[in-house]
């Protein structure tokens, strides 16, 4: 049996597939894309060109991203998603900011609070 490793090509291949996916998706530009993966200019050139390596830091975050695009794709179209992403939820606790924002400040703590407060809520429905 073939053991589960995430530095393997396969999971760093999904996760370049799903970079392109939400920046199209969730209308993100190169820089909001650095700043969700913590990528330079050119290492996100790179991704694009040529077999590159996500680090386990990157693939934590490909995995949030992952969890959260999903559990919105079950609840909004496109269009509704990335309106979602930029409006001013009161509901979502991120003090003001949009969801967007919060999940743009760079952290990989609050790419985990905006899953879990998205969890909750889908555990309400």
């Amino acid at each position: 049996m073939k053991s589960s490793n995430l530095d393997s090509t396969a999971t760093a291949e999904t996760s370049l597939a799903f970079v392109s996916t939400i920046k199209t998706q969730w209308g993100l530009s190169d820089s909001d894309i650095c700043t969700l993966f913590r990528l330079k200019a050119s290492e996100l050139t790179d991704c694009y060109n040529k077999p590159f390596k996500f680090d386990l830091d990157r693939l934590e975050r490909a995995g949030y991203l992952m969890s959260i695009d999903s559990i919105l794709s079950g609840i909004f179209t496109e269009d509704q998603k990335r309106a979602w992403l930029r409006s001013r939820d009161t509901t979502t606790n991120f003090g003001g900011a949009t969801v967007l924002e919060k999940l743009l400040s760079g952290r990989v703590r609050d790419l985990y609070d905006v899953e879990s407060w998205l969890k909750s809520r889908i555990e309400l429905l």
